[in-house]
């Protein structure tokens, strides 16, 4: 399994990319500030998805979503 990892998810380039990575065999961490749009995203993608709400412009934000990615 191959794992991604795309930020900026709920929209725009993060958006299309996850669109083109889907694959069951591919495992897509979202990474977004929307979780709304991230969760219409999931339904229309075959991959394993984890969403993890994040606003990139907060470092302590950033430095918890990271703990939440596998190690």
């Amino acid at each position: 399994m191959k794992n991604f990892i795309i930020t900026g998810s709920s929209s725009g380039i993060g958006n299309s990319v996850a669109l083109q990575l889907n694959n069951p065999e591919f495992h897509l961490y979202l990474l977004g500030r929307d979780s709304g749009h991230s969760k219409a995203l999931k339904l229309k993608l075959d991959s394993q998805i984890t969403f993890i709400e994040c606003d990139l412009e907060n470092i302590d934000n950033i430095q918890f979503s990271l703990s939440e990615l596998p190690s």
